[in-house]
Formats: C-alpha cells, structure tokens, sequence
C-alpha cells in the first residue's frame, strides 16, 4: 500500500506536540496520480456550485466534467474519470494534533477519516450517429467527516481558471499549497524540505535527496507562477541556523475572481487580532479557523474579546 507521511510539531497547552498526516492508497487502485487532482478540483467546483448542502455532489453529465478540465470528450477521457474515482474513494487519512474539536473544546489527538465514501456510476450508451462512447453519470458521496469541515468552513476554494490554466501536476500542487499561504499575507516562507513533503515531491520522502536537486524540480513550477504573475518574487536563501535552505515567496495582489475567497480588503483589521491569539496560543496551524471565527463574530465585537 502507497502512501505519503508528513510531520511536524504544534504547540497545544502550551505544549510541543506531534503533527502527523498519513495519506494512505488502497491496496488495489494505490494513490492518486498527478492528473487526479483536476478531477477531484472539478468535483469540488461541482459541490460548491450545489451549495455544499449534502454529501451527495451531483456528478451529472462526465462530458461536463472534462469540459471543466479541459480535456475532449473521449473513451479514454471516460476511462481515466473513473480510475481517478477509484483512486480518490480509495484514500485514507490519519491526522494527529490536527484537527480542533468544537463541542469538547480541544484537539482531536487523532483522528482518521476518508474524502469520499463512495461513488456510482450509470452509463447510457449511445447510438453509432452519436458521439461515440458512453456518457457515464451518478453521484460521489463526501465523507461525514470531510462533509463537516467543509460546512465548518476549513476549505479554500481555487480560482478554476487560473488552475486549469497551468502547465502540469506539479505547478498546480504548487499553487494549490501557496495559494492558501497568500490568503494570509503578502509573503511567505517555509523550509525547502518541509515544503517538499508538504506538497508530496519525493513521495514525502525528501530528506534522502540534496537541495539541489530538489531546486531543480520545484524552480520550473516557481517560474511559471513567476511569469503568470501569482508570485512576485521567490528566493531560496539559509535559514538563521545556516543549517538548511528556505524559501522565501512575495505574492502579487490576490486575484478578485477567486469564487470562494473572501475580499481581503475587508479584512484588513482581522491581521492584528490573528497575530495575538497566536502568540497566546501558539496554535500557528490553526490560523483559518480563528480567521473564520474573527468573521463570524464581525469588526465590532472583535474589537470587545
């Protein structure tokens, strides 16, 4: 069985813990491959359209699907749809000290959970006139879990067009990742390995290969968000330790077609707040959550807590 480990440390109570994500394949179908993930994009983009209002997303038409994707209508086109449905049904992760529970106050020391259940299919074959092949449609089913967390909110939505329109899986793992760091301030910086693993380069397993040859992948991705003008500059510098390398990126002005982004303008006065309730709790990888929290409650009665 496939699968891609990520470790880090949090502070809870004060407390250094464990921060741990296992993704794990199944048996049979193994991990999702890099042209999955505009599957599952497009799916999610199908979700939001429909309100997220149960755990049953519509498929509807797949001709629909691909038309998102930007792939022709084809057998084959048909076929990689549904091994990319097997492979995504099939993933399950593990996550320690990840996830912050609501109704008991506290983080979940661990907790395991799939993306989707399941999924159903029916074909309607058509006529030798029509255009050949079936035309597959049903439904897939989000997990309970994951339902949840994107009803609570724990999702970024991506700019579909800005997605599809880059070159290859790995651009589009990039920007997926950075995209969600830009939503919170202008620049941002991460050790080279630990953004390695965070984006799943090497299979998670980064650590066995030198920086440069890690530089020699990721700079081609970093270019072209570069020459699309979603980052305005990116560095690879020592960290203070001179240990390791890092990563510095400055990102241009969010874009204002993002269709499930909040206006960051409106939030200017969220920043000041976020940054002292991490410095009390220490809980840096729960910034989305305050931030949503910060929205809910609004300007006014931020400015009373």
């Amino acid at each position: 069985m496939s699968k891609i480990e990520y470790t880090d440390w949090v502070t809870i109570d004060g407390k250094k813990r464990p921060l741990k994500w296992i993704v794990s394949g199944s048996e049979e179908y193994g991990m999702p491959v890099g042209g999955d993930q505009d599957i599952y994009i497009a799916i999610m983009e199908i979700w939001r359209e429909e309100g997220f209002k149960d755990r049953m997303i519509p498929i509807g038409s797949i001709y629909k699907i691909l038309k998102k994707i930007g792939l022709p209508p084809s057998t084959r086109n048909y076929l990689r749809f549904k091994q990319s449905l097997d492979r995504l049904t099939g993933i399950y992760i593990t996550a320690e000290n990840a996830f912050w529970d609501k109704s008991g106050q506290c983080y979940l020391s661990k907790r395991g959970f799939r993306v989707f259940d399941d999924y159903q299919l029916m074909e309607k074959h058509r006529t030798s006139e029509e255009e050949n092949g079936p035309a597959p449609f049903g439904f897939i089913r989000a997990n309970e879990f994951f339902f949840q967390s994107v009803k609570n909110g724990y999702l970024k939505g991506t700019n579909l067009t800005f997605f599809f329109s880059l070159s290859g899986p790995l651009p589009k793992r990039v920007y997926r990742f950075l995209d969600k760091k830009r939503y919170h301030d202008s620049s941002f910086s991460i050790e080279l390995y630990k953004f390695s693993d965070k984006i799943g380069l090497m299979a998670g397993n980064s650590a066995k290969y030198y920086p440069s040859e890690i530089k020699k992948i990721l700079t081609p991705a970093f270019d072209e968000l570069k020459e699309k003008e979603f980052l305005k500059s990116y560095d690879y510098q020592k960290t203070s330790d001179s240990l390791n390398e890092k990563i510095v990126f400055v990102f241009t002005e969010p874009p204002q077609t993002n269709p499930w982004a909040y206006d960051g303008h409106e939030d200017y006065w969220i920043k000041p707040f976020l940054e002292d309730i991490i410095a009390i709790t220490g809980a840096e990888h729960s910034k989305a959550w305050y931030i949503r929290t910060l929205r809910i409650l609004g300007q006014e009665r931020g400015f009373e807590i």
